[in-house]
């Protein structure tokens, strides 16, 4: 199953926030049983110094998987904090239906002319 926004296929996949800055991949796979498991964790670094900005991504094989994690997950301690997970929702796209022409123009005013 191909999941619109996420170039990947997929069948469901998690939000995982309130890490901690030291949380890795292997630390969050510990939390699962084999049948559980994710296919694919994500944990989303700064680009820069290469932490972790305290959320991750999981790709979950199934429904079953996904419920699986949402019931047990929420709130349990991982690296000295409480996690909190959820289904993720697809990216949001970078155009945001802001016009061009429209800037530089005044509130309200209609865009100028060009001559």
């Amino acid at each position: 199953m191909h999941s619109p926004g996420y170039g990947i296929d997929l069948h469901i996949r998690l939000h995982l926030g309130q890490l901690s800055p030291t949380t890795t991949e292997d630390s969050i796979r510990g939390l699962f049983s084999g049948e559980h498991a994710p296919t694919r964790i994500e944990v989303v670094r700064n680009r820069n110094n290469g932490r972790s900005r305290g959320f991750a991504f999981l790709d979950m094989e199934n429904d079953a998987a996904a419920e699986h994690a949402l019931r047990t997950l929420n709130g349990v301690l991982l690296d000295g904090k409480a996690l909190c997970i959820s289904k993720a929702l697809a990216p949001k796209s970078r155009f945001d239906g802001y016009r061009r022409e429209q800037r530089g123009s005044s509130a309200g005013a209609p865009p100028r002319s060009r001559s």
